[in-house]
């Protein structure tokens, strides 16, 4: 039997373990910026929180997308080379362009329990789909390759995810009750609450683009250690739900 709750699950942090790929990438890069800038690896973090900076103000303007991160790359290494009285390097360019993409085309080590998870709510009922940020193609690729996309109804890729994209997917369907479950403070819980859907926030370590300052004691906001507990609050709902009827 089909419930009338529609799960909305976030992708990157939330199925898949993303954070942690972005990192190394950007482990890489510094290092090819300080080997060509300074002849070693003693300011890489100063290189990062460059780049970081950077990377924080365009996503602001133009959302997750890949020419974005390759971009603010691009910037970093030209400032560093010109505060040196250097010339940039194509070749050096070249590696830098190739080592950000990879992030783009590797497969991502899955959230030990996602799939499980998702497997058990599809069984039991849940209608879900999947709402992330990014490029089309890149995210159905990496869903798809998460085995994902085998439990849910719908994928929905926006460049940022705000209050306006999460209502413009609720209006494609007529559930009683919507559910957003993601690590994201901003981009996943915020958009939820603003729209009176619960927020099932999978609290992970995570970056700033992420950080948000919400309600934590608003009546729809659940915090989640694991996802294993998605099915014990969906449960706790549905008995409050036939307890008010």
């Amino acid at each position: 039997m089909i419930k009338d709750i529609q799960l909305v699950w976030d992708f990157d942090d939330t199925i898949v373990k993303t954070n942690v790929e972005f990192d190394k990438t950007n482990q890489r890069v510094a290092e090819i910026v300080a080997a060509d800038v300074f002849g070693d690896l003693k300011q890489m973090e100063v290189i990062k929180a460059y780049q970081r900076k950077l990377d924080l103000e365009m996503i602001a303007e133009i959302g997750f997308l890949p020419n974005r991160y390759l971009l603010t790359w691009d910037k970093t290494y030209e400032y560093f080379m010109n505060h040196a009285g250097k010339r940039s390097d194509k070749e050096v360019k070249a590696k830098i362009k190739e080592t950000v993409m990879d992030v783009y085309e590797r497969k991502y080590d899955n959230i030990p329990d996602s799939i499980p998870v998702l497997k058990e709510l599809k069984n039991q009922g849940y209608p879900m789909i999947i709402l992330t940020a990014g490029v089309e193609n890149i995210q159905r690729r990496k869903i798809e390759q998460s085995g994902a996309i085998d439990y849910v109804e719908d994928v929905y890729v926006f460049t940022q995810k705000t209050p306006e994209t999460f209502k413009r997917v609720m209006e494609r369907y007529n559930f009683q009750d919507y559910v957003m479950i993601g690590n994201s403070l901003k981009s996943d819980i915020y958009p939820a609450l603003e729209n009176d859907a619960w927020g099932f926030h999978y609290e992970q370590t995570t970056w700033e683009a992420d950080h948000y300052n919400i309600n934590k004691n608003h009546e729809k906001y659940v915090h989640l250690s694991t996802l294993k507990e998605v099915p014990i609050q969906l449960d706790r709902i549905l008995t409050k739900k036939s307890l008010a009827i």
